[in-house]
């Protein structure tokens, strides 16, 4: 069974193609620090998005979650002992919150990859930055980072990486990957248990910026496991094929490919919208400066309202798959939310 009085807990979260996946898998290189691929946890076992935490009052609920739910997403990746989580869960006692079994998952898999390690960081998806505020209060002793990349970059990267699980580009839109951009940039400087750290750095001074994460979280022993190649081949095959320069050593230089390969349109729209945020956060303008055109203000207008429509209609369609394949899970989703607060 697993030990976790002493195992500290921490959240890595991201925007896609933000460059998460090389930050994990230098962060686990290290022999402290034991990394997960993502895994895709609902929400409601974090309290956030207006659900209240899940409550497990029995072993035959979280048996019925587990079979239902959590083994339906890419949490069933991870290969973990149904046994040994179902042992966990009734050494900490019914009823069981949400967020007890993450901890419980997440122990689990320090223990069976890495069991020495002394925190162990869960590549959250879709957990996102915007969900840290809410979550802390579930979550106080969790440390939380978050990566914060160059919006031309992730835009960049996005419009041109496929998504192996929907085989599309991971965004078609400047603009909705702008807004993303600017909630997760708003969100992640409010409390002491929440580190920012820039790509950009961890590209040009790697040491230092790793060794400002182990400060923060607390760490002092940074010495290196043997290989590095652990994270990566615990990894789904599509993933890796889709990361596979993540054992190599980081390239500043692919960062800045969007300067070439971005329209003019989308460098536009995207400082148009974002303006003084980007240079607060350290990314210059290189084609707004201080000018505001009209028209780019008026595709953002239009851009927002088109966004809002695809977010209900997609919503719409979510609610409806799952009122055809797990209707009581529905039911229990909706309570959450009903009894929020």
């Amino acid at each position: 069974m697993s030990n976790s009085q002493d195992l500290k807990f921490a959240i890595l979260t991201h925007l896609s193609r933000s460059g998460s996946t090389l930050l994990a898998r230098m962060l686990d290189d290290y022999n402290d620090i034991c990394v997960t691929t993502e895994g895709e946890f609902p929400l409601e076992l974090f309290g956030v998005k207006s659900y209240s935490p899940i409550v497990f009052n029995n072993q035959r609920e979280v048996m019925e979650y587990l079979e239902k739910v959590i083994y339906r997403r890419r949490v069933a990746s991870w290969k973990l002992s149904s046994e040994t989580i179902l042992q966990n869960c009734q050494l900490a006692g019914y009823p069981l919150s949400g967020p007890a079994l993450v901890k419980i998952f997440l122990s689990v898999y320090r223990e069976t990859y890495k069991p020495a390690a002394k925190m162990v960081i869960y590549k959250a998806c879709p957990f996102m930055p915007w969900h840290i505020p809410e979550s802390i209060k579930f979550f106080s002793e969790v440390k939380f980072l978050h990566l914060l990349r160059d919006p031309r970059a992730v835009l960049h990267s996005q419009l041109t990486s496929i998504d192996p699980f929907t085989q599309k580009p991971y965004s078609n839109s400047a603009l909705k990957t702008a807004l993303d951009w600017k909630k997760a940039a708003e969100l992640t400087e409010i409390d002491s248990n929440i580190l920012e750290v820039r790509f950009e750095n961890l590209l040009d001074k790697p040491d230092q910026t790793v060794q400002g994460i182990f400060q923060f979280l607390e760490l002092e022993d940074a010495s290196k496991s043997d290989s590095g190649e652990a994270f990566i081949n615990r990894m789904e095959q599509v993933d890796q094929e889709l990361h596979q320069e993540i054992t190599l050593a980081p390239n500043p230089e692919k960062n800045m490919a969007w300067q070439e390969n971005l329209s003019s349109r989308d460098i536009l729209l995207t400082e148009t919208f974002l303006n003084t945020l980007m240079g607060e956060k350290g990314y210059p303008l290189v084609l707004m400066k201080n000018s505001n055109p009209i028209f780019i203000k008026i595709l953002i207008s239009g851009g927002i309202c088109k966004q809002m429509g695809v977010k209900i209609l997609r919503r719409t369609q979510r609610v409806f798959r799952l009122l055809l394949s797990s209707p009581m899970y529905l039911i229990r989703k909706i309570k959450l939310k009903i009894f929020h607060g």
